[in-house]
């Protein structure tokens, strides 16, 4: 059955534009930063750089992308692009190709049930849903490490970033309720 924008369950949706906003504020971080900071890697605190880090998980998307086509996500089979690990602008280009993949996902047949592999000769059932879910916990966790590699480089990242969705909704409803708190007032008992 071919799925349209009426037809795919809402959370699919949600999911496809959680990841999407997350790569997005990747590449927003890229363009603020130079190509020396991209590449540097910062021994013996960290063995790899920013580079290598986005490419990493957008080696994931890729996997992701090209294996739900076949109902069959092999994350062991990937690219490692070098190109993407040492150049700033290419890593933005396959972030922008990878965000309309994305996209896409929402125009095509969602499939009941995915067959994935990761770090074991052994497949596992799971689902669009549960890979969508899986690849945004990946690259907010690789976000985080991003963040700190930058911090400790002297560059200040976007406090939102590494940061997941879930807890960002937290602390928004947290804050709204502290603000009404304090404009509500306090009612004094008479006894």
């Amino acid at each position: 059955m071919q799925s349209t924008d009426a037809t795919i369950n809402p959370s699919t949706e949600i999911l496809i534009a959680e990841n999407i906003k997350v790569l997005r504020e990747a590449q927003k971080l890229l363009e603020r930063m130079d190509d020396r900071l991209y590449t540097k890697i910062d021994s013996p605190t960290f063995t790899s750089s920013i580079g290598a880090q986005l490419r990493h998980c957008l080696d994931f998307y890729q996997c992701f992308l090209l294996g739900v086509k076949n109902g069959k996500v092999d994350y062991d089979q990937r690219e490692r692009d070098e190109l993407t690990e040492q150049q700033r602008t290419h890593a933005i280009e396959r972030i922008t190709m990878t965000t309309e993949m994305l996209w896409k996902l929402s125009l095509t047949e969602e499939q009941a049930m995915l067959w994935v592999k990761q770090d074991s000769p052994y497949w596992s059932t799971s689902s669009l849903r549960r890979e969508l879910q899986f690849l945004l916990s990946h690259l907010v966790h690789h976000q985080a490490l991003v963040a700190v590699m930058l911090r400790l480089q002297g560059f200040a990242p976007d406090e939102e970033i590494g940061v997941a969705p879930a807890t960002l909704a937290h602390r928004r409803e947290r804050n709204l309720f502290g603000v009404l708190r304090q404009r509500q007032p306090r009612l004094s008992v008479v006894l």
